[in-house]
This record gives C-alpha cells, sequence and structure tokens, in this order.
C-alpha cells in the first residue's frame, strides 16, 4: 500500500465524517422525514450543540495520546528508557502511559464532586487547565540523555496530571449533556459527545502518518515525538474558550444549580458502593478491547506480528477513529428509539467477545490488511453502540447531585482496570507466549464479566428536568425481594 493510498484513505475519511456530521444535524434538526420542523418541536438550544464540541474536544484527549504513545512507543523507550532492552522499554512506555489512568479515579471524585456542587461548567473549565498542564509537560519533558533518572520520572508526573483532568472530564460532560438535552435526543447528544473518542485517535493517526512523511527519522527522534504531544494543546485551547462562552453566557446554570449541602462523594461510597462496583466492571467491555487493539495495531501488529508497514496500521487506526465518530451519533438515535438498553448491550458485548476472539486467532494467518481492518471495524461498531447503551444506562441509574462523582469514578475506575492494563497486558503476552490469541481471552474474560455486571444495574428512566423518573434501589443495582 503506497502513501498515495494512505492519504487517500484519511481524506475520504474526513469527507466521510464532515458529511455525515452535516447532513445528519439537518435532518435532525431541521426536518423529520416527512418535512416537518424538528428544532421548535424538540427545543433544541444552539448553546447545546456548543456545548457538545466543547465537551467532545477533550474527552478523546486519552485516546489521542494512546495514539501517539503506539506510533513513538519505540521512541519514547529510546529516549526515556535507553537502559533496558528494546522490548523491556516498550513494556515501560505501556506501563507509562497506564500510570495516567490511575490518577484518573481521584479526578474523577474530587471534579465530579465540585461539579456535583459548584456546576458543571466550573469543573469542564478546570479541568482544561489542569489538562494543558499535563500535556504541555509530556511535549516538553527533558530525556534521559539530559537529565538521567529524573526524566522518566517527570514524564509519568505529566502523565498523572493528564490523567487527573480527563478524570474530571468524563463525568462532567456527560452529566451536562444527559441533564440538558431534550428528553428524546439525549442518546443522540450523548452519542455526539462520545464521537470525540473518535476523532481523537483519527486525527492523531492522520498527525502521525504526515509526521511520518514529512520528517526525516532523525527529526522524528529528536523532535517530532515531541511536536504530535504538542497538537493537543490546540484542541484543549478550543475546548476552553468555548466553556468559557458558554459561562459567561450563563448557559445551563438551571440545569444543576450550585448547592454546597451535596455531599456526592460519601453518598456514592455509603449507599452506592454496589453500583459503582458493578459499573466499573461494566467500563471493561468498552475500554479493554478498544486499547487493547488500537495499541496491538500501532505498536505490535502492523510490524512484529503480520510484518505490515505502519502506514498500514495508521490507516486501520484512522479509520477504526473515523467509524467510532461517525457511528457514536447513530448509536445515540437508535438508544432515544428503544424502551430499554440493556437487550442492546448484551448482543453487543456477546457480539465484542466473538469478534475479538476471531481476530486474535485468525491475526498470524493474515495475508492481506483488508480482512484486518474489516475485522476491527466490526468490533469497533459493536463497541460503539454498546458504550453508546451503557453511558445511558450508567447516567439514568444515578440522581442529579451525584451523577457527575458516580458516572465519572466508575468510568474512571474501569479505564483504570481494564484500559491501563491493556497495552501492558498486549506486551506482556507478546513478549512471554508470542501467541496473539492469549491477548484474545483476557479481552473475551473482560467482556464476560461486563455482561455479568450489567444484568446487575437497574434501568431507570430520566424526567424532563434531568432528574431519575424512578429511584429504584438505594444502590441503583437490581435486588431480588
Amino acid at each position: 500500500m503506497t502513501n498515495r493510498h494512505i492519504r487517500a484513505g484519511l481524506i475520504s475519511c474526513s469527507y466521510f465524517l464532515f458529511d455525515f456530521y452535516i447532513g445528519h444535524l439537518h435532518i435532525e434538526f431541521i426536518h423529520d422525514a416527512k418535512g416537518n420542523d424538528m428544532a421548535i418541536d424538540e427545543h433544541i438550544d444552539p448553546r447545546l450543540l456548543r456545548a457538545v464540541f466543547a465537551t467532545s474536544l477533550l474527552d478523546g484527549l486519552a485516546l489521542f495520546d494512546l495514539t501517539v504513545f503506539g506510533f513513538f512507543a519505540a521512541i519514547i523507550g529510546d529516549r526515556f528508557f535507553p537502559f533496558t532492552e528494546p522490548m523491556t522499554s516498550l513494556l515501560l512506555v505501556g506501563a507509562t502511559f497506564g500510570v495516567g489512568f490511575f490518577a484518573r479515579p481521584l479526578g474523577a471524585l474530587l471534579l465530579g464532586a465540585y461539579a456535583d456542587r459548584r456546576g458543571r461548567l466550573r469543573a469542564l473549565i478546570l479541568s482544561c487547565w489542569l489538562a494543558a498542564l499535563g500535556t504541555a509537560a509530556l511535549a516538553v519533558c527533558p530525556t534521559y540523555e539530559h537529565i538521567g533518572m529524573a526524566a522518566p520520572l517527570a514524564f509519568v508526573v505529566a502523565r498523572l496530571l493528564q490523567g487527573f483532568a480527563v478524570g474530571g472530564e468524563i463525568g462532567s460532560a456527560a452529566a451536562l449533556m444527559i441533564e440538558a438535552a431534550p428528553s428524546s435526543r439525549r442518546g443522540f447528544l450523548l452519542g455526539c459527545q462520545l464521537a470525540g473518542h473518535g476523532l481523537a485517535p483519527f486525527f492523531a493517526a492522520t498527525l502521525c502518518a504526515l509526521l511520518g512523511n514529512v520528517l526525516m527519522p532523525a527529526q522524528l527522534f529528536d523532535w517530532g515525538w515531541r511536536l504530535a504531544f504538542a497538537m493537543g494543546l490546540p484542541l484543549i485551547g478550543v475546548a476552553y474558550y468555548l466553556r468559557l462562552q458558554l459561562q459567561a453566557r450563563g448557559a445551563f446554570e438551571d440545569i444543576a444549580p450550585p448547592d454546597d449541602r451535596f455531599r456526592p462523594i460519601v453518598q456514592l461510597f455509603r449507599h452506592r458502593r454496589v453500583f459503582l462496583i458493578c459499573a466499573t466492571i461494566l467500563m471493561g467491555f468498552r475500554t479493554a478491547p478498544l486499547y487493547a487493539i488500537v495499541h496491538l495495531v500501532l505498536a505490535y501488529v502492523t510490524n512484529r506480528i503480520i510484518d505490515k508497514p505502519m502506514q498500514v496500521g495508521l490507516l486501520a487506526a484512522a479509520f477504526s477513529g473515523a467509524l467510532i465518530a461517525a457511528l457514536s451519533p447513530v448509536a445515540g438515535m437508535v438508544i432515544d428509539k428503544l424502551a430499554r438498553r440493556k437487550p442492546v448491550l448484551f448482543v453487543c458485548i456477546g457480539g465484542t467477545a466473538l469478534g475479538v476472539y476471531l481476530l486474535f486467532a485468525a491475526m498470524t494467518k493474515a495475508t492481506g490488511a483488508a480482512a484486518f481492518v474489516i475485522g476491527i471495524a466490526s468490533i469497533t461498531a459493536l463497541i460503539v453502540l454498546g458504550g453508546c447503551a451503557s453511558t445511558v444506562l450508567l447516567l439514568e441509574a444515578v440522581p442529579r447531585s451525584e451523577r457527575a462523582t458516580a458516572y465519572g469514578a466508575a468510568y474512571a475506575l474501569g479505564a483504570g482496570v481494564f484500559g491501563s492494563t491493556a497495552p501492558l497486558a498486549v506486551t506482556a503476552s507478546m513478549k512471554w507466549t508470542a501467541d496473539p490469541l492469549s491477548v484474545g481471552w483476557y479481552l473475551v474474560a473482560c467482556c464476560l464479566l461486563g455482561a455479568c455486571a450489567a444484568m446487575a444495574i437497574k434501568e431507570c428512566g430520566l424526567g424532563a428536568d434531568g432528574s431519575r423518573a424512578e429511584s429504584g434501589s438505594a444502590w441503583g443495582v437490581q435486588r431480588k425481594n
């Protein structure tokens, strides 16, 4: 596959995304199938569309960095861990990326509680500042050659700060969307927000492909990898500006008014411990396969397992990201049309488990890139639909006064337990077993655990004001009478 084909594929994906969003917004917000005006009936506030865009930009920062880490894994290992063998340095790079996930739960609890008590937008603006500091630190961090062992330590601290910010971002942004959206458009707007998880790796893969074609290997090794990390800063800057504008205009102040009487962290650990455990396990279904597949494609499959050029891996990552961005709003529309979330969630979990097993079982026998990309695309589509269903399910299961804290903590813990271990598990499995199927079994186990957790979580609808239509049990989890 030539560079011309790679660029053509990326341009086609970009055009498809643009055409999809413009066309879909026009159909949904301007006319229904009969040509009737829908904007007035559904009361879609233009500020809400800006809020969707502002929150989606930062939501995908973790996947942006995952793609950059995967592409520059060997370079980062040489610059920060030159004292070990190449495979061990890659293992340390995977662990360095993973430590950021362990700061997420703390960020989710503290910033989530701040959002529940003082307002969603205030917490989202604060998370922008913290994310910018962490990302800038990654881009300018001195290497082992300059400051010795302090270099990997500083790199880890930057990842911890970035993880803290992203952890607080997720719960606040999701709570804002589900509470501000019209009752019949909650799934769709949450899907548009989740599309940021796809746009981030899409743009990161495009950026890495561009840098790989434009810069010489020596330039990539010297400063090109820093440029890739620094390109995340403009995304944070745009998100910060849009959020400031929303706050200045007093947008959504009546959605979750500030109230210092709330004690969301206390309520979470006192009354919703079972919900937190089940929701954390459920997150494994959507985080572990996605993170493992993207990381494996970029760092190992393309040049160590199936002996394909790195450009094929970047195209697969870009295509997967474009698919996430394109299908997330569609998945939200499907969820809006369904009375229940669990049936489609179980179908997606089962399909994902089967898909990852078949993909890794056939990995060493792959003869062409097309079959490999199609397999990843199918798994990605299932994860997108199931992820949207699980997001709505969990957000509806907790009251508004605790929603940002509870959902953010569950998402952060799930990403920490399953997402952070995915690159490390992939690397360790390939180093010690040299069998891709061992990775597949790990992902199948994550999916099965997620299905068991989903059985326990109670489905609760939301009222027009964003509060729960039914309170359910004190845990937000089903209990037998």
